[in-house]
């Protein structure tokens, strides 16, 4: 695995060139900011704080690519038998 140290500044650029497209993303706690790399079909965002979640939909305008899950990642995780 190759290591890049990146000034602060340069940090998301570098990120952002890494990633590869994909269909699904799930977003683990995204708070009322979901990941900006990625411009899935299907974006599944999974938060404990429902307030957020609220703001996401609201923000969104029910934007049907969001699926909003309010839940702990862990007991998510628990529940689907993945875990």
């Amino acid at each position: 695995m190759d290591v890049t140290y990146a000034d602060k500044r340069d940090a998301l650029r570098i990120v952002a060139g890494r990633i590869h497209d994909v269909d699904v993303v799930l977003d683990l706690g995204p708070g009322i900011c979901p990941q900006p790399f990625v411009k899935p079909y299907i974006h599944i965002c999974v938060d404990a704080h429902l307030p957020y979640l609220q703001r996401l939909k609201q923000e969104s305008g029910d934007d049907p690519r969001y699926v909003l899950i309010n839940a702990a990642w862990d007991h998510l995780l628990r529940t689907t038998g993945r875990a």
